[in-house]
């Protein structure tokens, strides 16, 4: 993670401090703090310094504000039992990458490599395969999502997982979404929180949000 002029100020706030207070605690001065909340660099010594506070007051709070889905998330392939009456779901092989990837195109425009039909995830649109290890031990690589699209974001579930696609080449990442720290940006919480750090983004340069209503386990 780099940390930014905005990073400083939110985590100065968060610990209820006044800019000279806060230099004290990094070992600067107030003016200094007032020169990084406005953009100008930082140095690498104090980075790191930066880095730890974040990490100890503001990381835990992004991560401990995700939640248990309300979905069966936990059920493998062949213990599933499909409905050979129930509606038909298309699945395609395409990968949706559950770290930042390339975009995948127009997927509803391909043709299914199969489609399925399983009562509990009805709801959904289509299903998908994850790769990448960000969401490691909710979703894992290789398993497949289940997803419906957001039309109205007063239907977002905050805390749950999201399939995000952004209009910046069209890239596409699983991720808890969470409020961001201001009302125009959304927080991205990966699961794996060893591996990856939550990333924020504004919400304008959303093109797309779908649910992840179910996961199906391929292990």
């Amino acid at each position: 993670m780099n940390i930014k002029g905005i990073d400083i100020k939110l985590l100065r706030e968060k610990l209820n401090q006044t800019q000279e207070e806060f230099g004290d605690l990094i070992g600067v001065s107030g003016r200094t703090i007032i020169n990084y909340e406005k953009g100008l660099k930082i140095p690498e010594s104090k980075t790191e310094i930066l880095l730890n506070l974040w990490n100890k007051h503001m990381k835990s709070e992004i991560i401990n504000s995700v939640k248990d889905p309300a979905f069966e998330y936990n059920k493998k392939l062949n213990q599933i039992h499909p409905d050979p009456n129930g509606k038909e779901i298309p699945y395609y092989e395409t990968e949706v990458f559950a770290t930042i990837s390339p975009a995948m195109g127009d997927v509803v425009a391909l043709k299914p490599d199969t489609f399925i039909r399983i009562p509990m995830f009805s709801q959904g649109q289509f299903a998908l395969t994850v790769t990448g290890n960000s969401m490691k031990g909710f979703i894992n690589h290789g398993d497949w999502v289940v997803i419906r699209q957001i039309t109205d974001r007063e239907e977002i579930i905050f805390g749950e997982p999201h399939l995000i696609v952004t209009k910046a080449d069209n890239f596409k990442t699983v991720k808890f979404l969470k409020e961001g720290d201001s009302p125009d940006k959304f927080w991205l919480v990966p699961y794996n929180i060893e591996q990856f750090e939550p990333q924020q983004i504004k919400k304008s340069s959303v093109l797309e949000l779908y649910r992840v209503i179910g996961v199906f386990k391929t292990v």
